[in-house]
């Protein structure tokens, strides 16, 4: 969980968007190591609200006009 006073400019997750109403947002490396060998975290939403709020940021991440 990141504040307004935290000195981190940047947070790394990983995320998978599903469909319209489903996210994963979590800590894990997509490699066999990190299910089976890390303690890895994460967690599956499904609200179109925190949906929509996850694929507005990828758009805005990743398409250019």
């Amino acid at each position: 969980v990141m504040s307004e006073d935290d000195n981190v400019t940047k947070l790394h997750n990983k995320g998978l968007i599903i469909d319209q109403e489903t996210v994963l947002v979590s800590s894990i490396n997509w490699g066999d190591s990190a299910v089976n060998r890390n303690r890895e975290m994460g967690l599956v939403m499904t609200s179109t609200e925190v949906a929509t709020h996850y694929r507005e940021a990828w758009f805005n991440d990743w398409m250019f006009d």
